[in-house]
């Protein structure tokens, strides 16, 4: 135990310092390699006290902090085994939308490589399939900033896709929101299918409707990065009854662990919080 509780421990204090260093701050979300670091510090402290007897804890106390870490790395793993199973790409047919998810904005205004490669992916689809119209969704990073949608749309025209064919969804503040205004907005083009487009677009183009009248199952597919893509497709395969797939931005390599940690603890909470 207390090999690897002190391996755990020069892990997570060293990743930690190599995100910050690699990102050039300590990102928001930082904290978490901090946490985990603390807990193996306790759990290699209560190995050691448990080998030397002089200064040995109850033994009920020390079998409690091994059984709640362990358990939690164990609940932890199995999240990020869930997460690691969406990293793929989906193979679709003529999506009826592409819906691209929004990241933060950097301090400047400017989009970050994050969404950068997400907006690149979704270039890629707009090309494949010319028939489909964009909902891009992300809301206000900072305030005095434009909308992580409209930073997204001047992206996309600057690259050719025509702004008769975005639809912005400017409200969302999390993947949650995402997935759910995203998914209300195709409800309301499925109840109003025949007549202009409800939602804010990037041109003054008529809206074009994907649509028919008749019933049927709408296609879309969710971009965003290749870890964060398990958590969204499965909220919107609750949020909605159409055929959902998805579409993955390649990650940064040594930020992935990082993002697959928190996105393990995020897909956990929304769990929890009956969103998934």
């Amino acid at each position: 135990m207390t090999i690897f509780f002190g391996t755990a421990l020069l892990f997570c204090v060293g990743y930690w310092l190599v995100v910050a260093f690699y990102a050039g701050r300590i990102l928001a979300d930082s904290w978490i390699w901090l946490f985990f670091g603390l807990l193996s510090g306790l759990n290699l402290l209560a190995a050691w006290s448990d080998q030397h007897e002089w200064k040995q804890a109850p033994l009920w106390l020390i079998t409690s902090v091994h059984t709640a870490t362990l358990a939690l790395f164990a609940v932890m793993t199995a999240a990020a085994v869930l997460v690691l199973s969406g990293l793929h790409t989906e193979a679709v047919e003529n999506p009826d939308y592409i819906v691209v998810l929004g990241s933060e904005l950097k301090p400047d205004g400017t989009i970050s490589k994050t969404m950068k490669k997400r907006l690149d992916g979704a270039i890629v689809l707009s090309d494949r399939y010319p028939q489909a119209e964009l909902i891009l969704s992300g809301g206000q990073t900072r305030p005095g900033l434009l909308t992580e949608a409209e930073a997204m749309a001047d992206y996309l025209r600057y690259n050719g896709v025509s702004a008769s064919r975005m639809i912005l969804e400017p409200d969302s503040r999390s993947t949650y929101e995402n997935v759910r205004n995203s998914c209300g907005l195709i409800e309301e083009f499925r109840r109003a299918a025949s007549s202009e487009s409800r939602g804010r677009r990037a041109g003054s183009a008529p809206a074009k409707r994907i649509l028919s009248a008749e019933a049927r199952p709408v296609k879309l597919v969710i971009v965003s990065s290749d870890f964060h893509l398990f958590r969204a497709v499965h909220m919107a395969k609750k949020q909605t009854g159409e055929l959902v797939y998805g579409a993955a931005a390649p990650s940064d390599p040594v930020l992935f662990l990082h993002a697959l940690c928190r996105e393990s603890a995020a897909l956990l909470k929304d769990k929890f919080l009956g969103r998934l």
